[in-house]
């Protein structure tokens, strides 16, 4: 698998957040504060990518292409594994298996 450009950008913040939270721990004595600022803005991110994901489904869903919702879904969190059923549970906002949890 070749890197592509996404792969390059990605790995650049992830250094400079990296980089951004030692200073920020330096600067400030605590690490606890910038522990949670980084959890905060993590699980910001992870409810924005959560939004998309559910637009993604309700448009497959509209469009009867079940199956391509439910391959999205697999693809998107990367996992073949899922329970039958986990995707439309999570289009409607209902808890997940247990097993798979957030």
């Amino acid at each position: 698998m070749s890197r592509t450009p996404e792969d390059d950008s990605q790995y650049a913040r992830l250094t400079e957040i990296c980089d951004l939270t030692s200073r920020l721990q330096a600067t400030t004595g605590s690490s606890e504060s910038v522990n949670r600022l980084v959890a905060l803005y993590g699980q910001q991110l992870a409810d924005c990518e959560d939004r998309v994901l559910r637009i993604a489904g309700r448009l497959c869903l509209e469009y009867g292409q079940r199956e391509l919702w439910g391959q999205i879904y697999q693809e998107t969190l990367d996992d073949d594994g899922l329970p039958p059923g986990d995707e439309m549970a999570f289009l409607m906002g209902r808890p997940l298996d247990a097993e798979w949890s957030r």
